[in-house]
């Protein structure tokens, strides 16, 4: 009961030390003070591990993510409509977007707050109606959006509403769920749990596995020839970061190499007295590498996998 508070929600589950230090001073996870001052309840409760996975088809990253967030009904972040997502688990990339701009999608255009697109201009008002029938609400919408052939955001198959026109939460209901249903079940990625990576160590046992999307970017990288592929953490993380499913070789003598670490949680990414281009060499460290040869890290990376055999830095104190 340390700080007198009530912990019986959180037994069992980890906390980082500044979320330790805040459920025991204030007796919330909530950053809010207002929703500490009113005694509410924390709406980002603990998940469990089945439940930590993003319900958004069009993440990048579903399983990878600091916390994630089920939605409830009565939501009301960021003065958005979360009733479409009712019941969905987000990662916390996904909330913020929608918590943001009222929408998961990525796109320039797609925000709420965004100025009309041009095809949303063409509309003419006897069009910006939503075509659902079960719509509560089918004229009034701030923004609607008109279905193409091709479409595949979300990673749901539209080609059953092509040529319609859906208010901007029916849109949004369609874009998770891939039905106008929202009561209806939203179902994990129905794909093979199988690294296609031909030269993968052990394609069966990574602890995430990742559909590669249309258009994906991550990392700023080109994945249109593993479009619909199926990846395992580790050759998803090597491809993000070298843009090569190959493990590279030991580097030769005089190799060069960009000054810049390639770990994505870096606070200092350039300007480190020291860089490391990894390779099979470090594997007598007594860390698995696979997943990171080839990829250059700052001295204070290689060091913190050295040792922990992880590049994510561990909370200085203990909860207890």
């Amino acid at each position: 009961r340390a700080g007198g508070q009530d912990w019986s929600k959180l037994e069992g589950f980890t906390l980082c030390e500044p979320c330790y230090q805040r459920f025991r001073h204030r007796g919330t996870l909530e950053r809010n003070r207002k929703a500490t001052s009113q005694g509410l309840r924390s709406s980002h409760e603990p998940l469990t591990s089945s439940e930590r996975h993003c319900s958004y088809g069009g993440c990048e990253r579903p399983e990878e993510s600091s916390h994630f967030i089920k939605i409830k009904p009565g939501t009301k972040a960021g003065n958005q409509d979360w009733g479409p997502l009712e019941g969905c688990v987000l990662c916390n990339t996904c909330y913020q977007r929608f918590r943001m701009r009222g929408t998961l999608d990525k796109g320039r255009d797609a925000s709420i707050h965004a100025p009309p697109s041009s095809k949303e201009q063409a509309l003419t008002p006897t069009e910006r109606w939503c075509s659902y029938a079960g719509c509560a609400a089918p004229s009034t919408s701030k923004k609607f959006h008109h279905i193409e052939e091709g479409l595949t955001k979300g990673g749901q198959d539209w080609t059953p509403l092509v040529g319609g026109v859906l208010c901007h939460t029916c849109f949004q209901t369609y874009l998770i769920r891939g039905t106008l249903d929202r009561k209806a079940e939203i179902k994990k990625p129905p794909f093979e749990r199988k690294c296609f990576y031909s030269g993968c160590k052990d394609p069966e046992a990574g602890s995430a596995f990742y559909k590669i999307e249309p258009g994906s970017s991550a990392g700023g990288q080109n994945w249109s020839e593993l479009e619909g592929k199926v990846l395992c953490i580790r050759c998803y993380r090597r491809y993000m970061r070298t843009g090569t499913l190959e493990n590279n070789p030991k580097p030769q003598p005089g190799q060069t190499f960009d000054k810049r670490c390639t770990y994505l949680g870096c606070t200092r990414p350039e300007g480190a007295k020291k860089y490391m281009l990894v390779s099979s060499a470090y594997e007598t460290t007594g860390q698995d590498w696979t997943h990171l040869q080839g990829t250059v890290l700052c001295k204070s990376c290689y060091n913190r996998f050295s040792k922990t055999g992880s590049l994510e830095k561990q909370p200085r104190g203990k909860a207890g």
